[in-house]
């Protein structure tokens, strides 16, 4: 069986320096936050008010995949630029988690914040479609999911009250 070894690393000495020079420019990243990041609200409230839609499936999933995609090259080019102040054994300690943010440029802030985004979205895509299913009343799904835009795990931990207090069961698991 051929080894893909060399055509990646092929392809990666071809377009690496491509993707290091795109994400030092600033311009090239504010498009990358106005593709990602612009679109959400939209998302998110096809998510609070058609749950089940399938409009709303595919847009969650085209911009989960987005903001995935978006992601990656952002953790790849910041990986191969030599600029970088990325150290990947950095998140592996508490002490290297601190340096990481706080050498943080405009690549890994906005790294950081697609890596939000798509989680946030995914909570909140799960909490919206298990609530459809299992008649969680829409109406106290949607301030859950705003908690979920803004706070991530508070709006998930709020989900589990609810489902808790409305003796719909465990969540998940």
């Amino acid at each position: 069986m051929e080894s893909y070894g060399p055509i990646f690393h092929k392809y990666l000495n071809l377009y690496g320096p491509l993707l290091v020079d795109f994400i030092r420019d600033k311009k090239n990243l504010e498009l990358v936050y106005n593709v990602g990041a612009k679109p959400l609200l939209a998302v998110w409230i096809l998510l609070a008010i058609l749950p089940t839609h399938w409009l709303t499936k595919l847009t969650v999933k085209a911009s989960l995949f987005t903001n995935a995609a978006i992601y990656l090259l952002l953790m790849v080019g910041s990986f191969l630029d030599p600029k970088s102040k990325v150290d990947p054994a950095d998140f592996m300690s508490f002490d290297g988690v601190i340096r990481l943010y706080s050498k943080v440029q405009a690549p890994g802030a906005l790294l950081m914040w697609h890596h939000y985004l798509c989680f946030d979205l995914l909570a909140g895509a799960i909490i919206a479609t298990d609530a459809a299913r299992s008649g969680v009343p829409r109406i106290l799904t949607w301030p859950i999911l705003g908690f979920t835009l803004m706070f991530g795990p508070v709006g998930l931990l709020m989900y589990f009250a609810v489902r808790l207090v409305l003796g719909r069961g465990s969540f998940l698991f």
